[in-house]
């Protein structure tokens, strides 16, 4: 048990010094210890995000095209439709096309 108590305590100091140096660092005036700058980090996390989704979509739109091919060769083993499904697609549709008329 006091092994555990050890490592608690280990990694509460961490954790303490690592906010205690974070601290330190956003609160000081010298932007120098930043590699980049403070202002550089949000257009490098957007660029980074946006080509995650990015291959998001491609990956969506391959098995898309996967599923697609394979229903075509086998016609008998096609998607399984349901009521409930038929009238969530009915449904947005047509909110689809009455906004887009008003405007």
């Amino acid at each position: 048990m006091k092994s555990r108590e050890k490592d608690t305590r280990l990694s509460d100091q961490v954790e303490t010094q690592t906010a205690r140096h974070l601290s330190n660092l956003f609160n000081s005036k010298s932007f120098s210890s930043f590699f980049t700058g403070k202002t550089k980090l949000e257009p490098l996390s957007i660029v980074i995000l946006s080509v995650v989704m990015s291959l998001a979509s491609v990956e969506m739109i391959k098995e898309s095209i996967e599923k697609i091919v394979h229903y075509v060769h086998d016609p008998h083993g096609g998607p399984v439709v349901k009521l409930p499904t038929v009238l969530i697609c009915v449904v947005t549709v047509g909110k689809f096309t009455a906004c887009t008329k008003r405007i």
